[in-house]
């Protein structure tokens, strides 16, 4: 006599079957192909209302071990993306305007130019101008020592932190997107600037910012220069200053001694020459 099939083990047997594909039938098998192949494993002595029962418990069982389908988001309109789109289209035009009349503001403060040549010198520059303010404004590196001179640090600090804002929006956008190693350093180095902004601590500000060797060399030479150049106008070879390197400015000193004990003897401190 064939063995029998418990209440359980048939219930089982009947969501293999049905739901597992191992009869290599479609998951619309019925019970009576259930039967069949249940008959052919042995089980002969089951009938189709035993197996319809089992079936219909199985598919119960299933039904509750099933995890419940999330709902489907709904998509937003084709309005509704449009309207998205017309929004960050708009924002990277504050931006980008932004960050020209910054520029222009930073051309003014470090005396390249009255307001006209600011204006030709930022208007339409194309690509290479773009570059250029987007390495300055990630590097944060001073092209010239005058730009950490009050007044001109914090036009800087300005269009650089406009220029990142641009450059974030605009790879959001998808219209310029960057390479992930940029976009990270655009993003802490716009961080970085947005509390300085308006807070005038001149100091901090300046610690923003780097000052590469061969600019910081310039400025000391300039300096050197001022101090102790050659002496120019009535000293000239004649001052011994001009011997010792002295400055041109000591040699006005000097000469306005000279003038003044002229005037207490007998000449006139026209005398002088």
């Amino acid at each position: 006599m064939a063995p029998t099939l418990a209440d359980t083990a048939l219930i089982e047997a009947c969501a293999r079957l049905k739901l597992s594909g191992s009869t290599k039938l479609s998951g619309s098998t019925t019970a009576a192909e259930v039967l069949q192949t249940l008959h052919g494993e042995g089980h002969a002595t089951l009938t189709l209302a035993e197996v319809k029962k089992a079936c219909s418990k199985a598919a119960k069982l299933g039904a509750k071990a099933a995890p419940a389908a999330e709902p489907e988001r709904a998509q937003p309109s084709e309005a509704k993306q449009a309207k998205v789109r017309r929004t960050a289209e708009l924002a990277i035009k504050q931006a980008e305007a932004g960050m020209m009349n910054a520029q222009r503001e930073l051309r003014l403060a470090k005396d390249d130019g009255d307001a006209f040549t600011a204006q030709v010198a930022t208007t339409g520059r194309g690509g290479a101008f773009i570059q250029g303010c987007s390495e300055r404004a990630i590097s944060g590196v001073l092209e010239t020592m005058g730009e950490a001179a009050d007044g001109v640090v914090e036009k800087r600090l300005e269009a650089d932190f406009y220029t990142l804002e641009w450059m974030l929006l605009s790879h959001d956008a998808g219209s310029m997107p960057l390479p992930a190693e940029a976009h990270a350093a655009a993003l802490r180095r716009r961080d970085l600037l947005r509390p300085l902004r308006h807070a005038r601590d001149l100091a901090a500000m300046r610690a923003c910012f780097t000052v590469p060797p061969d600019v910081a060399a310039a400025q000391a030479i300039a300096e050197e220069r001022e101090v102790t150049g050659d002496v120019q106008g009535d000293y000239g070879d004649r001052s011994e200053y001009s011997g010792r390197g002295g400055s041109a400015r000591f040699a006005s000193i000097d000469r306005e001694i000279a003038r003044a004990e002229a005037a207490k003897g007998s000449g006139s401190a026209e005398d002088v020459d």
